[in-house]
């Protein structure tokens, strides 16, 4: 009865990742800017939100130059390789399937809470004014692609670029691995895995 024993515990792991799977994992930022200055703060929240770490900043390291490479000559492979891609990129139906994956992965995404605050402005009031007739469209873009709090303000007394901006960024796993498995185990990718072996043997 060894098996049932196993049989149960895999039956509670594969469980327990796809519990872990469906909490969804969210990046917040807050960003603030005056001219070149600007001060950026990154949280990873988990297990809704509930549970948070913040992102230490990276600190800039000075490039060494290091030794300089010999270019090699390309191989043959490269000829087989262009053939082997261009086999791939002729695959039926697999550019539909690349373009479902990508709106099924953009699915997984969902962008909240966001909040936009700019004044901006240039030294020339009449270029300002140039900047604002197309900007004033594209604030109204910005707000329905990301809902929340838009206000963007002109500076004609002179040359500004100051505000700041947060948002939340939040990531469902498990559609990410649907979109995954949905793609590897579609026909074309099947199509494709064919190309490729047949190829390899060459």
């Amino acid at each position: 009865m060894w098996w049932v024993w196993l049989a149960g515990i895999l039956v509670v792991l594969v469980v327990l990742v796809v519990i872990l799977l469906s909490i969804p994992i969210a990046l917040s930022y807050e960003a603030e800017w005056r001219g070149r200055r600007a001060k950026v703060r990154l949280k990873v929240l988990w297990l809704f939100e509930r549970v948070g770490w913040e992102l230490p900043r990276s600190a800039k390291k000075e490039e060494k130059p290091g030794p300089e490479r010999r270019r090699e000559p390309r191989s043959r492979k490269w000829g087989q390789s262009g053939r082997s891609a261009l086999a791939v990129l002729r695959t039926r139906g697999l550019f539909p399937q690349v373009g479902r994956f990508f709106r099924d992965l953009m699915h997984s995404f969902e962008f909240r809470d966001f909040r936009l605050e700019l004044r901006a402005g240039l030294d020339n009031p009449y270029d300002t004014g140039m900047l604002f007739a197309w900007a004033g469209p594209a604030s109204v873009a910005l707000y329905r692609l990301a809902p929340g709090r838009v206000s963007i303000q002109p500076v004609f007394d002179g040359a500004a670029f100051e505000g700041a901006s947060s948002g939340v960024l939040r990531l469902w796993p498990v559609r990410v691995v649907g979109a995954v498995f949905k793609l590897a185990f579609s026909p074309p990718a099947f199509r494709v895995y064919r190309v490729l072996v047949s190829h390899g043997r060459k």
